[in-house]
């Protein structure tokens, strides 16, 4: 149950049409904008379930596959913790139970808009290199 992120950008189609124009492939673009993206929330969802740390299981499913599948023309990439793969706990962790208080700061790592922020500016970034590397 890995949050998925979307890249939301103005004038992003024109940066595709620009990009495809330039000769390169826009999969291959949006895949590595989307990984930046990825690599630039991560580090701070790791520090925020860091003081969670008991066995380390809810921390080890932490989803760091930079793999991005396409549906139709959408991009996608999980972001956040694998619940088949011990990340059960993080949504107790982030949503609270009757007995234990929400951990607001690790919720706001996975869902915040800081978070979407950073990944925004980050993909954004990835394709502004790509395209001055092709010359546009």
């Amino acid at each position: 149950m890995a949050n998925k992120l979307a890249l939301q950008t103005e004038g992003f189609d024109e940066l595709i049409r620009a990009l495809e124009k330039a000769g390169q492939d826009s999969k291959q673009a949006a895949e590595k904008a989307l990984i930046e993206g990825k690599k630039a929330v991560t580090p701070g969802i790791r520090e925020a379930i860091a003081r969670h740390r008991r066995t380390g299981a809810t921390e080890a499913s932490l989803d760091t596959k930079e793999e991005v599948r396409f549906v139709g023309t959408v991009a996608e990439i999980d972001i956040g913790f694998n619940v088949k793969e011990g990340g059960l706990p993080s949504i107790f962790l982030m949503y609270g139970t009757p007995r234990m208080q929400p951990d607001k700061r690790l919720y706001n790592a996975v869902y915040g808009s800081e978070a979407r922020k950073k990944f925004n500016e980050a993909a954004e970034k990835a394709l502004d290199d790509l395209m001055k590397k092709v010359g546009g």
